[in-house]
């Protein structure tokens, strides 16, 4: 006898784009008359979940999101990349502007012992 537990491979209820938008329409109408609770609504009324409505609020699937954050963080990799030679290209700070900055630090330290 098997134990094993049959799973749903269904992804669930797909929903139009005209189905989309008629609950996002209720959702906006509610929060524009009550102030709040349009998700809460919308979800009572036409039995979809508050985390459905919510991504659809949010503008985009998980999957495009997550496109997207891949895209910025390249962009952001090609930015530091780019500062960092940029910094690397810059001369090193001259010997008298040394000596300056060992000067204030002793005299600061000079004034913490007092």
């Amino acid at each position: 006898m098997s134990t094993k537990v049959k799973r749903n491979t269904d992804k669930g209820k797909r929903y139009t784009a005209e189905e989309k938008k008629a609950i996002i329409d209720v959702v906006n109408k509610v929060n524009a008359d009550k102030g709040r609770g349009g998700q809460s609504a919308a979800s009572k009324q036409f039995g979809v979940s508050q985390l459905t409505i919510s991504a659809w609020l949010k503008g985009g699937a998980p999957r495009a999101r997550k496109a997207a954050k891949k895209v910025v963080k390249k962009a952001v990799k090609k930015v530091v990349k780019k500062a960092a030679k940029k910094a690397a290209a810059k001369p090193a700070a001259k010997p008298a502007a040394k000596k300056a900055v060992k000067k204030v630090a002793k005299k600061a330290a000079k004034k913490g012992k007092k």
